[in-house]
């Protein structure tokens, strides 16, 4: 046992260097293909340390999951690093660099801690379950421990599902279209199993070829039999004759350290109002502001209501716009809102997932304390509180759901909006907070994802960018690059058949869930027959 320690510690960097590159595609998009291979190397060494300590070793196991783990999280966060010097909020630069390193060093921590628990249990499922005696069962096993830890992340507000596997494979659409039928987590499925294909292949070289060259034969063709879906998806449906509406995105591009001053309200009013005209003008029927584009209560300003109905009806458009509303509860909320032919009908899509010490500060008395800065980098004076109702917005031109900023990356609020009736999506954000850092792009990638998944036309609004109409395969039709000023108007269609995704949800979370179930009796009762 103890003269394996060395050996394990010598493969150390391996994990390290394999998480570097699973994260890699975030940055790159060319170098999707990378991360179907970058955990062979991980998971032939897990192998092979279960064969040669078949007793504890969890520790160690913990250990090499989260080395893996936080070299993806720093290359998928390193954005943050690009945000200083935070002067929107008003921190010094010593905050500032408090705040950065907290986020890009302890973000990808927390998050790799939570993540590496599946090692621990892939090596009680190799050694206690006796799994590492069927050894095909690693790659379904691996895989299925992934995508379930991956939607752990989106339980509580310190997961932050913003680097899955499957937004990093959204930079070469032809690869992630398959998520129309199992869904992001079914592409991270995909992604783990091929590079655990390639590590059994490894693995029984030595032993019996045939059965290495059958693991790496099903490896090939899980990449592409899933990359000839794409390409096969897109061409048809890009090939489909539909009827569109004009839709325009107004990219108004006010920072966030002028957005929060009152001195610039005026300013940005106007700048709204002669934007939507133009807008108008270029033929749009439909127009969609950015997140907050006043960010203020709206219902304290009886005066700017009128003024945004009458730019709907003076312009002849259906518009959707975005403040802050405080309820009958007195609680402050992010919203869009619809106005159409000059009436709203008082409806409010209220944004349903905040983002933590942007809109509202999580365990607001213990960060108070332990870290400060963290508890003062909201721009608002007070929390702001999320909806619950994916509300959908009846057009004369069709349904319409909506999505507003950290929304976007959440996949099961888009199918439920979808799933109540919505033809078009919209993602309204104010990402001016990224400058632009890779983090733009990324957030866009997840809008991309959530049209491919509901099989929607996704018209994106961003205050600095990246605006963009997308169509159900994901691709861009018209864009409009950050830190631009503009009016990004284009065809959108309203679609209303569902996708299998749509219909029937994660259901590889399950499928994931039952085979490890399965997986562990069975190796186990053979395991213990075996022993007897």
């Amino acid at each position: 046992m103890n003269s394996n320690k060395p050996k394990t510690k010598r493969y150390w960097p391996v994990y390290l260097l394999s998480g570097i590159l699973l994260a890699l595609p975030m940055l790159v998009s060319e170098l999707a293909p990378v991360a179907w291979i970058a955990l062979a190397p991980v998971y032939y060494l897990e192998y092979q340390r279960a064969a040669d300590e078949r007793r504890g070793g969890y520790l160690r196991a913990f250990g090499r999951g989260l080395l893996l783990l936080y070299g993806y999280g720093l290359v998928t966060f390193y954005w943050l690093v690009e945000l200083y010097p935070l002067d929107f909020v008003g921190l010094s630069s010593g905050g500032a660099i408090a705040v950065i390193c907290a986020g890009w060093f302890g973000l990808p921590l927390l998050q790799a801690a939570v993540g590496a628990v599946q090692f621990v249990l892939l090596r009680f499922f190799l050694c206690v379950c006796h799994l590492r005696e069927h050894m095909w069962l690693l790659a379904p096993a691996a895989a299925s421990l992934w995508c379930l830890f991956e939607f752990l992340q989106t339980l509580t507000w310190a997961g932050v599902p913003w680097g899955k596997l499957a937004m990093g494979q959204a930079g070469m659409l032809p690869l992630v279209q398959s998520a129309s039928v199992i869904g992001s987590y079914g592409i991270a499925f995909l992604v783990v199993l091929t590079g655990a294909l390639l590590a059994v292949a490894f693995l029984e070289i030595h032993r019996d070829r045939k059965s290495a060259l059958a693991a790496g034969v099903l490896a090939v063709a899980v990449f592409t039999c899933n990359l000839v879906f794409g390409c096969i998806r897109m061409t048809v449906l890009e090939a489909e004759d539909r009827e569109t509406v004009t839709v325009a995105a107004v990219q108004a591009n006010i920072s966030s350290k002028d957005k929060w001053g009152v001195s610039k309200q005026r300013t940005i009013l106007d700048r709204y109002t002669d934007m939507t005209a133009e807008a108008a003008q270029s033929g749009a029927d439909i127009v969609v502001w950015p997140e907050s584009a006043f960010p203020f209560e709206i219902n304290d300003y009886p005066s700017l209501r009128d003024m945004i109905d009458s730019l709907s009806f003076t312009n002849g458009v259906t518009l959707f716009a975005t403040s802050f509303s405080r309820g009958e509860d007195g609680m402050l909320r992010n919203v869009l809102f619809c106005v159409e032919n000059g009436t709203e009908d008082g409806t409010f899509y209220e944004k349903r997932h905040l983002v933590p010490f942007g809109e509202y500060v999580p365990w607001r008395p213990f960060f108070e304390l332990i870290y400060p800065p963290l508890a003062g980098l909201s721009a608002l004076s007070e929390d702001v509180y999320p909806g619950s109702e994916a509300t959908v917005f009846d057009t004369s031109y069709g349904k319409v759901g909506a999505l507003i900023c950290f929304d976007s990356i959440y996949e099961s609020l888009a199918r439920d909006s979808v799933r109540a009736g919505a033809e078009l999506l919209l993602v309204s954000t104010n990402d001016s907070w990224f400058g632009e850092s890779s983090a733009l792009r990324q957030h866009e990638r997840h809008a991309a994802l959530r049209a491919i998944e509901n099989g929607r036309y996704v018209v994106r609004a961003a205050n600095t960018g990246i605006s963009a109409i997308l169509t159900e395969t994901g691709r861009e039709t018209v864009f409009l690059g950050a830190l631009e000023q503009g009016v990004l108007t284009g065809e959108a269609a309203f679609l209303s058949g569902k996708t299998p995704y749509t219909r029937f949800g994660d259901v590889i979370l399950w499928l994931s869930l039952g085979f490890l179930e399965a997986a562990g009796a069975f190796g186990f009762i053979r395991g213990r027959r075996k022993d007897a």
